[in-house]
């Protein structure tokens, strides 16, 4: 159980310094960053499930070591959209509830997503970039 939540961490926090370091605008920084996370959840599909859970079972030591691989990553989105509401392209909103609610809906679409369904994980993980998007551009 450790493993599964220490590599998928390990996946999604490479994936966002990816994204934060490179030269882009926030706002293509917070797109990236929506469909990595979509194609991250839909693609590994049954860790996120375990993740949600089973996050219970880990000892104190190991779900404070979570936590704080959470807060990294919750981190470098805050930042990304701090930058966006200072260049005056992202809404002013107090950054925790921006990036819970983008999170939030991005993490929930493991519950209904159908690998065989009739729109592919790349299609549904811009349809995600769009619509959310649209919630956070000033």
């Amino acid at each position: 159980l450790w493993r599964i939540f220490s590599q998928m961490y390990e996946k999604y926090l490479i994936s966002i310094t990816e994204i934060t370091d490179s030269d882009m605008g926030p706002e293509k920084k917070l797109d990236a960053i929506v469909r990595a996370h979509a194609l991250n959840v839909m693609n590994n599909r049954d860790w996120t499930k375990i993740y949600f859970k089973e996050e219970a079972e880990l000892n104190d030591r190991q779900r404070r070591q979570i936590t704080s691989k959470k807060r990294q990553y919750d981190q470098k989105m805050e930042e990304v959209y701090k930058e966006g509401v200072a260049k005056g392209v992202f809404k002013d909103i107090p950054l925790h509830l921006a990036v819970s609610g983008i999170l939030g809906s991005v993490n929930w679409i493991y519950t209904w997503y159908n690998p065989s369904g009739k729109i592919s994980s790349e299609e549904i993980a811009e349809h995600y970039v769009n619509l959310l998007s649209a919630g956070y551009r000033a």
